[in-house]
């Protein structure tokens, strides 16, 4: 009889074990520290997360600006899944009309990057500004093509309404810095600039790649202002048709988060865990 109640007892704690162990795995906000559900890039900043574009095969912004565009069609992403990223072409882009929360004195952009090698003129990615004061009469972000066989440049520029800054992120002051970025392969890559500070930090693949001071003269830049006239937000092309050398971004593009805030290494270093494939 002992024998019988002391089996009972084993059976009836392990059918308890099992029964917790089941709510756990099932729990979607997990968070006994097993990371199963909860990415945690999903987590940075999300008091600051001015737009998220996942590009799952459409341009849905994840905080809900609506879009338009045209010409985008969707390629593999970095984990092989099909209709899961931006493939950008001659004529693509993603057009936001609803611009009050891209107006930022500070900011961080983070995407990942497939491009193809260009031999000259220039691709872009984003871009907020007046086209008919100029084309950078705002921020942006493009591709430059390289005469360089091997590597590819980008740049990005944050413009004082005022005082016509313009940070680049491979060269310091005109000179050239040994910042190249891969072709035809994923990569990750950050921009943040922090209007308190005129810092700037550039991160590829969660490691930053460099930290400077934009100024004009001996004065900081400050807040990033970009003209009341300026109409909409473009993701994939530049809208001032000006300038021939100015092209649409015919790259790959995907998971483009844009903070209203200069993030933290650490802050870039999570997101990078987050999203970077297994």
């Amino acid at each position: 009889m002992k024998t019988l109640k002391f089996l009972t007892w084993i059976f009836v704690a392990a059918m308890v074990s099992l029964a917790a162990c089941s709510k756990d795995d099932d729990d979607p906000d997990d968070d006994n520290g097993n990371g199963d559900d909860i990415n945690p890039a999903d987590t940075v900043a999300i008091n600051n997360l001015v737009a998220y574009f996942k590009f799952d095969g459409d341009v849905t912004d994840e905080q809900g600006h609506e879009t338009a565009s045209d010409g985008v069609t969707y390629t593999l992403d970095r984990h092989f899944e099909a209709n899961a990223a931006y493939k950008g072409s001659e004529t693509a882009f993603v057009r936001i009309d609803d611009t009050d929360n891209f107006r930022m004195g500070s900011m961080t952009f983070s995407m990942w990057l497939r491009a193809q090698q260009m031999p000259g003129g220039t691709n872009f990615i984003l871009s907020f500004i007046d086209p008919d004061i100029d084309w950078n009469a705002g921020y942006g972000i493009w591709q430059e093509g390289s005469a360089r066989g091997d590597t590819l440049r980008y740049k990005a520029f944050t413009r004082h309404q005022s005082s016509d800054i313009y940070g680049w992120t491979d060269t310091d002051a005109g000179v050239l810095r040994d910042v190249f970025f891969p072709p035809s392969k994923w990569f990750h890559f950050v921009y943040a600039y922090d209007g308190a500070t005129s810092i700037r930090d550039i991160y590829m693949d969660g490691t930053q790649l460099s930290r400077d001071t934009l100024v004009a003269g001996e004065t900081p830049m400050g807040p990033v202002t970009v003209p009341e006239s300026a109409g909409a937000f473009y993701i994939g092309m530049n809208p001032n048709t000006v300038h021939e050398w100015l092209g649409n971004y015919e790259g790959d593009l995907d998971d483009l988060r844009i903070f209203n805030v200069a993030l933290t290494e650490e802050q870039v270093q999570t997101i990078y865990d987050g999203e970077k494939p297994e």
